[in-house]
């Protein structure tokens, strides 16, 4: 064993065998050795030593380049692409307008020529035309396989404009039926103007009627809405019609209104006037599904071909059709009162006459005397608006101006009127 294990075995022999130390003498010790180190201070080579490092960490740290923590990594870098669009709104696609039905006296008018044409299936129709029906009409037009429109007898439909974002319609007179299915088509609109009110549509079923006078009357069936506004009152407000409701719009004064939150609206109430109309519009709802099996959509080109053949078609049957005043053909007889070309001022040609017919009119002679106009014979005078047979004057009677007897009194014997009988 050296001379420091043995120091160090004795030291810890030692310690373990002093008496434990209560603690305030150990507090006491401590006091000791810190005021000990107070007096003595900071040794000068302790000092120059602590400087020079201190001055070292500081040029070091302005010298040498900082880092912040660790740098993020980097995207990787992207293929180089054409610049993404920002995305717009899809227009709608213009409407493909064209009749789709007609019935007994249906006509289309250009807007152009202002020629009437008969209205026939698939004809195609332009901006301006105006489609027209007689007492017995009825026409049917679709815009797109899914918006339809059924016009009514004695009805006057404009297309005034056909651009799908502002489609606007004016119904002249007569009444309006319309399917339009436009759930999955944005930004399309339709008004229908009529001379009392203006109605704006988003795609439903509705109906309209409008008389002689202007009064106009919307409703709406059993599904959509439709916004009414009336064209004589800026101050109403505009009216929203939900299912199985309708608004009566009238011209003038007799506008019925209702007050709600202190503002002005159009009088709304149950369906009336067009309930009639109910049973067409439901059959109506299956027009849509049966034009979209059978739709070919048409470009410009082939419409104006189509329309120019009907309109053809239309002039070659007006020319066949057998006008007065036309030159005779050899071995065509021109009917009873028709002039031959060049004739004017002849009398027209007599109708051949047979043996019976002259039998005929002589017994009418002899029994109601001759016709008006025909020249009076022997035997036979008019007078008092009847033909009768001439007599002579009877006892104490003389003829009067105009060959008829006269009484003595000096009244017509024939006009005398006997009390207690009717004339």
């Amino acid at each position: 064993m050296t001379q420091d294990n043995e120091d160090l075995f004795w030291s810890e022999v030692g310690a373990a065998l002093a008496p434990a130390r209560p603690e305030a003498a150990w507090t006491a010790q401590r006091r000791r050795i810190l005021s000990g180190l107070r007096r003595r201070g900071p040794s000068p080579v302790l000092a120059w030593v602590g400087g020079t490092c201190l001055a070292g960490a500081a040029a070091a740290w302005l010298l040498l380049p900082r880092q912040q923590g660790s740098p993020a990594p980097e995207p990787p870098a992207q293929p180089a692409s054409a610049p993404v669009a920002a995305p717009t709104q899809v227009e709608p696609q213009p409407w493909d307008a064209r009749i789709t039905l007609a019935e007994g006296e249906a006509s289309v008018i250009e807007k152009d020529s202002g020629q009437a044409m008969a209205a026939v299936e698939g004809m195609p129709l332009e901006e301006g035309d105006v489609v027209r029906t007689g007492r017995d009409g009825k026409a049917e037009l679709a815009l797109s396989p899914e918006s339809v429109i059924v016009l009514g007898p004695n009805s006057s439909l404009t297309l005034s404009d056909l651009d799908p974002k502002r489609t606007a319609l004016g119904l002249g007179l007569g009444s309006l039926l319309a399917k339009l299915r436009w759930a999955g088509s944005p930004g399309r609109r339709l008004d229908v103007i009529t001379p009392a009110a203006v109605a704006a549509v988003r795609g439903t079923e509705f109906g309209l009627s409008v008389m002689e006078s202007g009064e106009t009357t919307v409703g709406v069936f059993d599904e959509g809405k439709v916004a009414v506004r009336a064209k004589d009152a800026p101050s109403v407000e505009e009216t929203m019609l939900s299912p199985r409701q309708e608004v009566h719009v009238s011209r003038g004064a007799g506008l019925q209104t209702q007050r709600s939150q202190g503002r002005s609206f159009l009088r709304v109430t149950g369906l009336a006037r067009l309930k009639s109309f109910e049973q067409q519009a439901a059959g109506l709802r299956q027009r849509p599904a049966a034009l979209a099996r059978t739709w070919k959509s048409m470009d410009r080109p082939a419409r104006a071909q189509l329309r120019g053949r009907i309109r053809q078609e239309h002039l070659d049957r007006l020319k066949s059709r057998p006008q007065p005043g036309l030159q005779r053909q050899e071995g065509q007889r021109l009917g009873p009162g028709v002039r031959e070309q060049g004739d004017r001022g002849r009398q027209p040609a007599k109708q051949e006459v047979g043996p019976r017919q002259k039998a005929q009119q002589q017994w009418r002679q002899q029994r109601l005397g001759p016709k008006p106009g025909q020249r009076q014979q022997d035997g036979f005078r008019q007078g008092g608006g009847q033909f009768r047979q001439q007599r002579g004057p009877g006892p104490g009677q003389k003829l009067r101006q105009g060959g008829q007897r006269q009484a003595p009194d000096g009244q017509n014997r024939f006009m005398r009127r006997k009390p207690g009988r009717r004339r």
